[in-house]
Protein backbone atom coordinates (compact mmCIF):
# COMPACT_ATOMS: atom_id res chain seq x y z
CA UNK A 1 0.00 0.00 0.00
CA UNK A 2 2.99 2.17 0.90
CA UNK A 3 4.45 1.79 -2.26
CA UNK A 4 1.34 2.70 -4.17
CA UNK A 5 1.13 5.65 -2.55
CA UNK A 6 4.71 6.66 -3.04
CA UNK A 7 4.05 5.85 -6.95
CA UNK A 8 0.76 8.36 -6.65
CA UNK A 9 3.27 11.01 -5.71
CA UNK A 10 6.37 10.61 -8.61
CA UNK A 11 3.26 10.50 -10.87
CA UNK A 12 1.43 13.38 -9.79
CA UNK A 13 4.85 15.37 -9.53
CA UNK A 14 6.01 14.28 -13.15
CA UNK A 15 2.14 15.15 -14.40
CA UNK A 16 2.22 18.38 -12.55
CA UNK A 17 5.64 19.87 -13.98
CA UNK A 18 4.30 18.06 -17.69
CA UNK A 19 0.79 19.73 -17.40
CA UNK A 20 2.48 23.05 -16.49
CA UNK A 21 4.81 23.24 -18.93
CA UNK A 22 2.13 22.24 -21.71
CA UNK A 23 0.39 25.24 -20.18
CA UNK A 24 3.07 27.75 -20.25
CA UNK A 25 3.85 26.76 -24.20
CA UNK A 26 -0.39 26.67 -24.64
CA UNK A 27 -1.78 29.30 -22.94
CA UNK A 28 1.00 31.54 -21.43
CA UNK A 29 2.86 31.94 -18.40
CA UNK A 30 -0.50 32.98 -15.64
CA UNK A 31 -1.84 29.83 -16.48
CA UNK A 32 0.79 28.29 -16.11
CA UNK A 33 1.36 29.66 -12.63
CA UNK A 34 -2.14 28.73 -11.63
CA UNK A 35 -1.77 24.80 -13.34
CA UNK A 36 1.75 24.55 -11.23
CA UNK A 37 0.35 26.01 -7.84
CA UNK A 38 -2.35 23.87 -8.51
CA UNK A 39 -0.92 20.67 -8.77
CA UNK A 40 1.56 21.76 -5.98
CA UNK A 41 -0.84 22.22 -3.75
CA UNK A 42 -2.20 19.17 -4.23
CA UNK A 43 0.42 17.27 -3.80
CA UNK A 44 1.78 19.03 -1.02
CA UNK A 45 -1.72 18.16 0.85
CA UNK A 46 -1.67 14.61 -0.22
CA UNK A 47 1.70 14.28 1.20
CA UNK A 48 0.94 15.53 4.51
CA UNK A 49 -2.11 12.92 4.43
CA UNK A 50 -0.10 9.99 4.26
CA UNK A 51 1.98 10.88 6.57
CA UNK A 52 -0.12 11.81 8.99
CA UNK A 53 -2.11 9.18 8.44
CA UNK A 54 0.95 6.42 8.35
CA UNK A 55 1.95 7.89 12.40
CA UNK A 56 -1.84 7.12 12.95
CA UNK A 57 -2.06 3.92 11.39
CA UNK A 58 1.87 2.25 12.11
CA UNK A 59 3.03 3.56 15.40
CA UNK A 60 1.95 2.46 18.89
CA UNK A 61 -0.23 5.75 20.30
CA UNK A 62 -2.39 6.27 22.86
CA UNK A 63 -6.14 7.41 21.96
CA UNK A 64 -4.86 11.16 23.13
CA UNK A 65 -1.51 10.47 20.47
CA UNK A 66 -4.16 9.87 17.56
CA UNK A 67 -6.50 12.78 18.77
CA UNK A 68 -3.79 15.44 18.52
CA UNK A 69 -3.01 14.03 15.41
CA UNK A 70 -6.80 13.61 14.14
CA UNK A 71 -6.61 17.51 15.23
CA UNK A 72 -3.47 18.42 13.12
CA UNK A 73 -4.97 16.93 9.90
CA UNK A 74 -8.25 18.95 11.00
CA UNK A 75 -5.73 22.36 11.04
CA UNK A 76 -3.82 20.85 7.71
CA UNK A 77 -7.40 21.17 6.36
CA UNK A 78 -7.84 25.06 7.51
CA UNK A 79 -4.40 25.59 6.17
CA UNK A 80 -5.33 24.03 2.96
CA UNK A 81 -8.76 26.66 2.94
CA UNK A 82 -6.29 29.60 3.35
CA UNK A 83 -3.75 28.39 0.38
CA UNK A 84 -6.28 28.34 -1.82
CA UNK A 85 -7.58 31.35 -0.36
CA UNK A 86 -4.67 33.26 -0.91
CA UNK A 87 -3.89 32.14 -4.19
CA UNK A 88 -6.84 32.75 -6.51
CA UNK A 89 -8.18 36.18 -4.22
CA UNK A 90 -4.94 37.33 -2.97
CA UNK A 91 -2.33 36.13 -5.85
CA UNK A 92 -4.73 36.21 -8.67
CA UNK A 93 -4.15 32.70 -10.03
CA UNK A 94 -6.10 31.77 -12.46
CA UNK A 95 -9.43 29.50 -10.78
CA UNK A 96 -9.53 27.20 -13.75
CA UNK A 97 -5.62 26.54 -14.26
CA UNK A 98 -5.66 26.25 -10.51
CA UNK A 99 -7.90 23.67 -10.92
CA UNK A 100 -6.44 21.80 -13.91
CA UNK A 101 -3.62 21.23 -11.74
CA UNK A 102 -4.76 20.15 -8.61
CA UNK A 103 -6.74 16.84 -11.08
CA UNK A 104 -3.23 15.93 -11.75
CA UNK A 105 -3.31 14.49 -8.45
CA UNK A 106 -6.87 12.44 -9.40
CA UNK A 107 -4.89 11.49 -12.52
CA UNK A 108 -2.04 10.01 -10.33
CA UNK A 109 -3.94 8.43 -8.27
CA UNK A 110 -6.15 6.54 -11.17
CA UNK A 111 -2.75 5.96 -12.76
CA UNK A 112 -0.66 4.77 -10.06
CA UNK A 113 -3.63 2.10 -8.78
CA UNK A 114 -3.93 0.96 -12.44
CA UNK A 115 -0.24 0.08 -12.91
CA UNK A 116 -0.33 -1.56 -9.31
CA UNK A 117 -2.56 -3.71 -10.64
CA UNK A 118 -0.09 -4.89 -13.06
CA UNK A 119 2.03 -5.89 -10.39
CA UNK A 120 -0.04 -8.26 -8.49
CA UNK A 121 -1.27 -7.84 -5.12
CA UNK A 122 2.54 -9.95 -4.08
CA UNK A 123 4.44 -6.56 -5.09
CA UNK A 124 2.32 -4.37 -2.51
CA UNK A 125 3.28 -6.79 0.42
Amino acid sequence: MLQTLIRVEAIAAALGATTSLVALMGWGIDPALGVFAGAAVALGNFHVMRVIMAMMMLDDRTDAGRGALAAIGGFKLLLLIGIVGVAISVLHLDAWAFFIGTLTLVVAIVAAVFTSGLHGPAQEA
